[in-house]
């Protein structure tokens, strides 16, 4: 009797849910931390920065979003690329 699925595929399915589960957990926190943050010129808005690996303690007051969803794709962009 034999694996009917290997192991290592079930590995791989595996990092790969896993992967798909932290953008999506990661997109979502995003969001929140930008609806939830206070608007007057959107300066604080505008640098809600997201960063992979290594931190980002840069800032802009010049950018400014106040809505939030410029700043909500720059982060999405940088999502896209973590992996556990």
């Amino acid at each position: 009797m034999g694996w009917k699925n290997k192991p290592t595929n079930f590995a791989l399915e595996i990092e790969k849910v896993g992967d798909e589960h932290l953008r999506k957990v990661s997109a979502e926190m995003l969001q929140q931390v930008i609806v939830g943050s206070p608007v007057d010129t959107g300066a604080f808005r505008g640098n809600h920065r997201i960063s992979v690996n290594s931190p980002d303690s840069t800032y802009d007051l010049s950018t400014a979003d106040k809505g939030g969803s410029a700043t909500q794709q720059e982060g999405n962009q940088k999502i896209l690329r973590a992996k556990l």
